[in-house]
């Protein structure tokens, strides 16, 4: 899902505002390791601060 951010206000610049899109659940898949890797550092600071 991080990857998608931002993904809406690319499309409607490269489409004059026009663009629209729309996605749903196909399957889970294992992360890329820099995925896994910064959403592991992400919890762990959001852990430290409780």
């Amino acid at each position: 899902m991080s990857e998608l951010y931002g993904y809406n206000t690319d499309l409607r610049s490269m489409t004059g505002g026009i663009g629209v899109y729309s996605y749903e659940f196909s399957r889970y898949e294992q992360a890329p390791g820099d995925v896994q890797k910064r959403e592991v550092e992400a919890r762990a600071a959001e852990a430290e601060k409780d």
